[in-house]
């Protein structure tokens, strides 16, 4: 349980290190080529040290696929940000949780004690309490709403295809897996930088390599989480915690209001995270 919190956390941190860069005012393309290209070389680095036998034509698609993914929804992330601030893209980000949540109940079938499938219920039911913000959602434009749409669509695809590969493939190959893929996000995200008109200063420099390595991290402690633990927990707990620890960190360092269901969400994610460690 312990990687899955480590991974919730790190999880969180890529929010809170975006919305700080933002606030910096820093060229969020230029950050996130930088967050790519730190990645990628510190899981290049690992996948030199592994011995994981024979490399497979399924780990480096795996790791293509979900790069190109990866890449397309910072691209989304990017305008959403900026056309709704912080809560609402990451609300969405969050709540796509629901589509690897029912690919591992329907697909792969995993699973769960009974006091762990409390706590997944119990983390689900926190989530809408701590994302849906009424007013705010009848306060999108269609152009963030489409954005927001295809960001839920995106993010659960790729965490969908993270948990196939968990299932298809022996731990051995996880580092290339993660070389390939943010070095297909760092291309796409290249050419992205570039259209945009390329400007790297040092503030971006210095966000990019911060943003890279939380991200780095926090992929390798979800992916270590799959190999532990089913998905039908993994993934509710991730969503529901870390908006706790964002929305907790964002009050304490940014002064945002914590409204009362958001309060009550954070009670009942708590919970959760309780009732999952009992056996």
């Amino acid at each position: 349980m312990a990687i899955l919190i480590v991974a919730t956390l790190l999880s969180a941190g890529f929010g809170l290190v975006m919305r700080a860069a933002q606030l910096k005012g820093c060229n969020i393309w230029a950050v996130g080529l930088v967050n790519y290209a730190i990645a990628t070389l510190f899981h290049g680095m690992r996948a030199l040290g592994e011995g994981g036998g024979p490399i497979s034509s399924a780990t480096l698609l795996f790791g293509l696929a979900i790069g190109i993914v990866y890449a397309v929804d910072y691209g989304l992330y990017v305008p959403l940000l900026d056309m709704r601030g912080v809560s609402i893209t990451l609300a969405m980000a969050r709540i796509s949780v629901i589509v690897p949540l029912l690919a591992s109940i329907m697909l792969w079938r995993e699973p769960l004690t009974a006091w762990g499938g409390v706590g997944a219920v119990l983390a689900t039911v926190a989530l809408p309490l701590l994302v849906l913000k009424p007013r705010a959602a009848q306060a999108l434009s269609r152009p963030a709403l489409l954005y927001g749409i295809a960001l839920f669509v995106g993010t659960g695809v790729e965490r969908t295809m993270m948990k196939a590969f968990q299932v298809q493939s022996n731990t051995g190959h996880d580092a290339l897996m993660l070389t390939v893929l943010f070095g297909a996000a760092c291309l796409v995200t290249l050419a992205n930088w570039l259209r945009s008109g390329p400007t790297l200063a040092r503030k971006d420099l210095f966000w990019g390599v911060a943003l890279g390595l939380t991200n780095a991290l926090a992929n390798l402690a979800f992916l270590s989480s799959l190999r532990i633990l089913p998905g039908i927990l993994v993934f509710p707990f991730m969503a529901s915690i870390s908006l706790v620890f964002a929305g907790l960190f964002a009050r304490a360092a940014w002064s945002e209001r914590i409204t009362r269901r958001e309060s009550l969400g954070m009670g009942l994610a708590l919970v959760a995270v309780t009732l999952a460690n009992l056996r």
